[in-house]
């Protein structure tokens, strides 16, 4: 009686929402057992409707029929609380960490597996408007490396000491842009047995100048210090867009959507990228890392729900494919990897150096401000939306 019950229940609230079972990360019931798990299972089946690859039931997840020889009627209730308290909510606030993160949004699944293995893991963090490659030997402090940073933190000989002497005996997953993470590769004194490397597709990187200049003049501006900054904030959902999160210190917070702000601008359009950026020898096909991660949008499906972030994450490696088989910290589909990453640029071939890349740093270095030579490398751009704006 039970199993019929819960499909009612379930089945009433599809149509009255207009979902299906793909929407929900996790369906469960209370203790229908694994004879009415499966009971249900078919129920919603013969209504049209697929529950079987995200439904699972408490008293299933509790008990083990083989090895204590239970079988169905335990209390629904007292098994819902226990399995939530004790499994679910650990889940969700793994997930909280997981939206604060971007295209590396996978990397918080792998390198949870490592942590839990007594492994380290090294990554860059955003100490507000500074970058510091550190190491972390917890999940606690993994939410620390989340989030994303777009100019890179250099890695100091002490910090390569420390990559290396940890790779001696602990299991060690390194992160960061493609260069990055060759170099470590290249590091003499490692033990590749133990080194786990994972990759972020990259268009490349501006020098610390820029961010510091374009940071300096929205300071002065403000009248105040800028205490972060979040490239990428999931506060609300705005589309491809970035969304730029700027707090400053007397407690105020600014939201720029996309290329509304002069410093998302100038990276999407490459004009303050280093040189070396331009002639990539790590932007192909044949990644050197175990993992490479990006944004992923070119996909069509109703079982990702990009407002929660998805990320593509390949798998270069028999070390990594293992790895992510045992990640339990992310919800994950075999997608087809060329057409996810069909324009995804740096995965083929290095970004196109822009003809305003010989000037821009030295009007960057003149009297000039940062926006000021945004818009004069961007000038196409504001024209268009002047335009559009008279038009409106």
């Amino acid at each position: 009686a039970m199993a019929p019950a819960f499909n009612d229940t379930l089945i009433a609230h599809f149509l009255d929402t207009g979902r299906n079972p793909s929407y929900y990360d996790a369906i469960i019931s209370g203790d229908l057992g694994h004879i009415g798990k499966e009971i249900a299972i078919d129920l919603a089946k013969s209504q049209g409707y697929n529950i079987k690859s995200n439904y699972n039931d408490c008293g299933v997840l509790i008990f083990d029929k083989n090895a204590q020889d239970t079988h169905s009627g335990g209390s629904g209730c007292a098994c819902c609380g226990t399995v939530f308290s004790g499994y679910f909510f650990k889940q969700l606030k793994d997930r909280k960490i997981l939206q604060q993160c971007a295209s590396g949004g996978a990397f918080y699944g792998i390198a949870k597996i490592v942590l839990e293995q007594n492994g380290n893991v090294f990554g860059v963090k955003n100490q507000g408007t500074q970058l510091v490659y550190q190491r972390v030997s917890s999940i606690k402090n993994l939410k620390e490396l989340v989030g994303s940073k777009y100019y890179q933190c250099s890695i100091n000989k002490e910090g390569y000491d420390e990559i290396a002497e940890s790779t001696q005996n602990n299991l060690t997953l390194v992160s960061g842009t493609p260069c990055m993470v060759a170099a470590i590769q290249n590091m003499r004194n490692i033990n590749r047995n133990n080194l786990i490397t994972f990759e972020i597709l990259c268009q490349g990187v501006p020098s610390e100048l820029v961010i510091k200049r374009f940071y300096e003049e929205k300071a002065k501006k403000k009248g105040t210090l800028i205490k972060s900054h979040s490239f990428r904030s999931k506060d609300r959902y705005v589309g491809k867009n970035y969304l730029n999160r700027y707090e400053y210190e007397d407690g105020t917070v600014e939201y720029l959507v996309g290329e509304e702000d002069p410093l998302s601008l100038s990276f999407q359009r490459q004009i303050f990228l280093r040189e070396s950026c331009y002639r990539c020898k790590y932007a192909n096909t044949k990644r050197s890392a175990d993992f490479t991660a990006g944004d992923l949008w070119e996909i069509e499906s109703t079982e990702i729900e990009k407002k929660r972030g998805c990320s593509i994450l390949v798998c270069n490696t028999l070390k990594a494919q293992q790895l992510m088989e045992d990640s339990s910290a992310l919800i994950k589909k075999k997608i087809d990897v060329e057409t996810s990453l069909m324009n995804n640029i740096p995965y083929h071939h290095p970004v196109k150096r822009p003809r305003c890349r010989k000037w821009s740093y030295k009007l960057l270095l003149s009297r000039l401000s940062p926006t000021m030579v945004t818009k004069i490398c961007c000038w196409k751009y504001y024209i268009k939306h002047i335009l559009i704006g008279k038009r409106k």
